[in-house]
């Protein structure tokens, strides 16, 4: 049979934000090292449990910030933040699914940072699932049948 293993992806610690950052940035032709480190750690708290989607679109929102912004001769700290403010995370909008979803990912899924919960345990660290046998949160879906196919 197929085995598997279920992995969780979480909410981005400020760590992964920080990298999620520096990519957009960088895919747009900035560097994070340009801006000041107050001004990152200012932006991270506002962005705080924003999923590498919302950090890409506060960076592009706040590209056309600072292009309508006179003052302003590229981008900035100040930048990130306001568009950061203007945004409603998921974890916010969808708080109670994500919640659910982190509470089952608990026990039935390996995350895929290295962080440690339940089922990183030692004794199920790098365990294999059989598909048809775990526990899903929706059941399989079954392959139809072709015509002409056996029982």
């Amino acid at each position: 049979g197929r085995m598997d293993q279920t992995f969780s992806v979480g909410i981005p610690d400020e760590r992964e934000r920080r990298e999620a950052l520096a990519v957009h940035l960088r895919l747009r032709g900035r560097n994070i090292d340009d801006l000041e480190e107050r001004d990152i750690s200012d932006y991270l708290a506002a962005s705080d449990r924003f999923v590498p989607a919302e950090v890409e679109q506060t960076v592009k929102d706040a590209l056309v910030i600072a292009y309508n912004d006179s003052s302003a001769e590229d981008l900035e700290g100040r930048h990130l933040i306001q568009a950061a403010r203007r945004i409603v995370p998921m974890a916010k909008s969808h708080a109670a699914q994500i919640e659910a979803i982190e509470e089952w990912s608990k026990t039935h899924a390996v995350p895929a940072n290295g962080a440690p919960n339940a089922a990183s345990e030692p004794s199920t660290l790098g365990r294999v699932v059989n598909r048809r046998t775990a526990t899903l949160p929706h059941p399989p879906r079954h392959r139809p049948r072709r015509v002409g196919e056996d029982d």
